[in-house]
């Protein structure tokens, strides 16, 4: 389906003598020809401007629909029903004189208490923070059992990045991006576990655990005390040591 037509306007299912033009980017460069293209999912193919040009079998009766007198090329048929879906998928009509919108009755509407499981977000004055709490020492026994074996013991090493560094903001010598010198809301720990982690079972953590890891994080950070309890209040009064070391856009 990555061909250009003969003058290399980038037509689908055309080819341009006997070579091939790909406007598949970025697996290939645009506008070079070549005897073989490489399709988006890596497979290699060589074929003659004849392979394009034979007709191939077809459903019974398609070519009588379609008007004409025998199965047109190979080509043709991948140009016209490669139209046929981008328009079905993409083409949002209007509806009436009014100019209301409506688009392909594709899936099923989202349930308010599904969309409700996806609503994770929770931001920096802890607007979006769920009920829980938790403190340090019950959230090592977590830490060790769930992230541990990505992120080494007490936060440092292992195969995933370092979560535990000196309470203090990256330097040029020591450009930590540990949570205690570079991430500047304890909020933001909360809102990118929960959603995130492990891995493998994101959604798995109570929200007590989310608060208790979260808890012994910032612990392990030197940023606040083993007996401290988080919750949804005092997450957010946290103030981080970097907090200050990010330049604020205004996106409005």
């Amino acid at each position: 389906m990555f061909m250009c037509d003969e003058a290399g306007r980038g037509a689908v299912g055309r080819i341009r003598t006997g070579h091939f033009r790909c406007f598949c980017v970025p697996a290939c460069s645009r506008g070079r020809t070549a005897t073989t293209w490489k399709s988006p999912c890596g497979i290699i193919r060589r074929h003659s401007k004849e392979y394009f040009a034979k007709p191939r079998l077809l459903p019974p009766g398609y070519a009588a629909a379609q008007g004409l007198a025998s199965n047109p090329p190979y080509g043709s048929v991948i140009l016209r029903a490669a139209g046929a879906a981008c328009f079905a998928l993409l083409t949002i009509t209007h509806a009436d004189a009014g100019g209301s919108l409506t688009a392909p009755h594709l899936g099923t509407a989202i349930s308010e208490s599904d969309a409700q499981k996806w609503n994770l977000n929770v931001f920096p004055d802890g607007t979006g923070l769920p009920a829980g709490r938790g403190t340090a020492k019950e959230g090592r026994a977590i830490y060790d059992k769930q992230c541990q074996s990505c992120h080494g013991p007490e936060g440092r090493g292992a195969t995933a990045e370092e979560l535990v560094g000196e309470p203090r903001p990256p330097t040029k010598e020591d450009p930590s991006k540990a949570i205690g010198s570079y991430w500047p809301y304890a909020t933001t720990l909360f809102d990118f576990t929960r959603r995130s982690m492990p891995p493998a079972t994101a959604g798995l953590l109570t929200n007590d655990d989310v608060y208790a890891v979260t808890a012994y994080l910032l612990f392990a950070n030197k940023i606040i005390a083993e007996g401290d309890e988080l919750n949804a209040l005092t997450l957010p009064k946290i103030k981080m040591p970097n907090r200050d070391g990010f330049v604020r856009v205004d996106v409005k």
